[in-house]
């Protein structure tokens, strides 16, 4: 999602936040979706999902190379960690990184890992597509 959409598309994503498990975005984005919602802040926008919230869901929302903020939504109660970013060195392109760190938080949740494993993984991957130009992995 980008700034953008969130802004002209309010009602569209107020229905994909109610609809959807898993919800990935930058922390503008998520501010948007917050602010677009009445919400002052994204702290109250979480606590306004979980009290409606019919399922659990989990928000990953990413800030560079700040820590990644977890929030899982169980049950109607609200978790929240921040996940440190690896420093990665020789950074040469940041082309697909949003994209490969979502494919590597998926190869691990659908292995069954724990929300934070998974968000570890997207790192991991993210961080070694940083590292090349163009989004792909090494065959090795």
């Amino acid at each position: 999602m980008t700034k953008y959409i969130v802004e002209n598309l309010r009602e569209e994503f107020k229905f994909l936040v109610q609809a959807c498990d898993l919800i990935f975005g930058n922390v503008s984005e998520f501010s948007t979706l917050a602010r677009t919602s009445g919400c002052e802040n994204l702290t109250s926008w979480v606590d306004t999902i979980a009290r409606d919230a019919a399922k659990d869901k989990i928000f990953v929302i990413t800030d560079g190379e700040a820590p990644v903020r977890l929030i899982e939504i169980i049950n109607g109660v609200v978790e929240s960690q921040e996940i440190p970013v690896e420093k990665v060195e020789n950074i040469k392109d940041t082309t697909g990184a949003g994209d490969a760190f979502v494919a590597g938080f998926f190869s691990a949740y659908i292995r069954g890992k724990t929300a934070k494993e998974c968000v570890q993984e997207g790192i991991h991957v993210a961080g070694r597509t940083l590292t090349q130009i163009g989004c792909h992995l090494p065959e090795e």
